[in-house]
């Protein structure tokens, strides 16, 4: 299994190995919360490559129940409504800087973001895996990333992320290639194995 822990302080690492071993002794629900939409607007091909990806994730997900935050759905609010609901996994598929992660809504060149500072204010007690897609949202080696806030704040209890540039294509090969293949094959795997090590080897 694959792990690192780039805690800044005592109390972060004890906060994470803490909601490891709660998770590790409890049960994930088997609800997945699916967030994005359309990364490259006005493109040629006409695809909304995010919700394109989830979809084909969602296909993999079967013993799962999915919450699709899509298009007019998505906001910082209701994302964060959905995970206080409870979830074992949530998929960010989008744009990403660092601390950040944003996307479109279809054909709309306006930015739908996602701050650290709405990462505070999830209340949720069942803590998932999260999967990003997005520049650098894991890049550890700054200051704090985007999806090692969500471990450091205890509102994840593992992340897979880029810690560079990501790259996926456009049209509907996209999940033939690169990341879109990646996050679809590791779904796949995480829906039949019993665990997360297990399914990223």
């Amino acid at each position: 299994m694959l792990w690192r822990i780039p805690a800044e302080s005592r109390t972060e690492l004890k906060r994470v190995i803490e909601n490891t071993i709660r998770y590790e002794e409890s049960l994930s629900p088997r609800r997945a919360i699916l967030c994005s939409e359309d990364v490259y607007p006005n493109d040629y091909w006409d695809v909304a490559e995010g919700e394109y990806i989830l979809e084909k994730i969602a296909e993999k997900l079967n013993s799962y129940e999915i919450v699709k935050i899509y298009s007019q759905d998505i906001s910082s609010k209701k994302i964060n409504e959905e995970i206080n609901k409870g979830a074992g996994l949530v998929i960010f598929e989008g744009a990403g800087n660092h601390h950040l992660w944003a996307t479109h809504r279809k054909d709309s060149n306006e930015w739908v973001f996602y701050y650290p500072w709405n990462i505070l204010k999830i209340k949720n007690d069942c803590l998932p895996i999260l999967i990003t897609s997005g520049a650098h949202l894991s890049q550890f080696n700054r200051s704090d990333c985007f999806n090692w806030l969500f471990l450091a704040y205890g509102k994840a209890v593992a992340s897979i992320g880029s810690t560079g540039l990501y790259w996926i294509i456009h049209g509907e090969n996209l999940t033939d290639v690169f990341l879109g293949k990646l996050h679809v094959l590791l779904c796949e795997e995480i829906e039949n194995k019993s665990n997360l090590g297990d399914a990223w080897a």
